[in-house]
């Protein structure tokens, strides 16, 4: 008489779930009493298997699981390796669940594999706390097709990330199935929170005017508009740029960190000293004959304030200037040399490719 065995493999299924795992620690709970010992069914199996039967698996999926069932074929069991190759099933695209029975017959062993498929979806709608619907557009997936959970996170997740981008830094977004006469309907639901918005802009530190400094940034902030990172951090970059050009060469501005909610916006500035030019000489491939024009054209003189973009401007006209004279390969190389206790910051122009 032959009789189905079950054969117990620690192997999880990736059914998906409505949400994504809580980031927030939970409270402790006491482990579980450990299950008593049984014994392992598979071992009363005999024989090699002969053959692997799978049912429940959707046409689209039967061939993939039978060739991954394949290389059990004519062997002993193996419960290792049969593990391996029900995971290989569990990654197949619909697949929800999947179990595996012995069956003893008199020359071997027949597989009975038994496929759970995710059901079809049939809709998928994505709302707001409070019932607004949230236009999915490109994103959306397609209905009336097998439900895949890892695409609907992903989509979960984009989501959050899309509410995140414009200042909603407590986002919450989570899905659930909902069952229909023919499969099921996914339903996503975003918690938006607090908006952040800049409520007023600061400055501390600066001997510099408090209005030249919100006039650089005044695209980038803006009172009442989402207090974004990416814009605080960008208007950081324009008031270190704005501070070196006017000798400031070791500025240090702290950008402020967004929140959700009303937020103050403080630039906390550590001007440091102002610099001015030290010596500047040319040295490299250039002749020396030729060293005044050049310093000419350059524009920066010793005794002017250090400004970065004059130098890198005065950079490009000495580089023009060589390439328009044939020297197509001519570089200019700044090197600074700074000097603390005097407050400047001498200049040597290294000329190369200019013979």
């Amino acid at each position: 008489m032959m009789r189905a065995i079950l054969i117990a493999l620690a192997l999880v299924a990736c059914g998906g779930g409505a949400k994504p795992a809580p980031t927030a620690p939970e409270k402790p709970v006491a482990a579980p009493a450990p299950p008593a010992p049984t014994a392992d069914a598979s071992k009363e199996l005999t024989g090699a298997i002969k053959k692997v039967r799978v049912e429940g698996a959707a046409d689209s999926v039967r061939a993939a699981i039978e060739t991954a069932m394949r290389d059990a074929t004519g062997k002993p069991l193996d419960t290792d390796q049969l593990r391996g190759a029900l995971a290989t099933v569990m990654s197949t695209a619909g697949v929800a669940d999947v179990t595996v029975k012995g069956v003893q017959l008199a020359d071997g062993i027949e597989l009975v594999v038994e496929v759970t498929m995710h059901p079809v979806m049939r809709k998928l709608t994505a709302t707001e706390t409070g019932g607004k619907t949230i236009g999915l557009g490109m994103s959306a997936l397609p209905t009336g097709t097998v439900l895949d959970p890892k695409k609907v996170q992903a989509l979960v997740a984009s989501l959050r990330d899309r509410y995140v981008s414009n200042g909603y830094f407590d986002a919450d977004a989570t899905w659930r199935r909902v069952p229909t006469a023919d499969g099921v309907e996914v339903v996503i639901e975003v918690k938006p929170g607090e908006v952040s918005s800049i409520a007023s802009i600061a400055f501390a530190g600066n001997t510099i005017a408090s209005k030249d400094l919100a006039a650089q940034i005044s695209k980038l902030v803006v009172v009442g508009q989402p207090a974004l990172d990416e814009k605080l951090r960008g208007a950081t970059l324009v008031l270190e740029a704005y501070y070196w050009d006017r000798g400031y060469a070791n500025v240090k501005i702290r950008p402020p960190q967004a929140a959700a909610g009303r937020l103050a916006v403080v630039f906390k500035i550590e001007e440091g000293p102002k610099f001015r030019m030290g010596s500047i000489r040319i040295t490299g491939d250039l002749p020396a004959a030729e060293h005044a024009k050049y310093m000419k054209l350059f524009g920066v003189k010793q005794g002017d304030l250090f400004n970065r973009t004059a130098i890198a401007d005065g950079r490009k006209r000495f580089v023009d200037a060589l390439v328009a004279t044939g020297k197509a390969t001519a570089e200019v190389l700044p090197l600074t040399k700074v000097d603390l206790p005097k407050k400047t910051i001498g200049l040597t122009l290294e000329v190369s490719g200019a013979k």
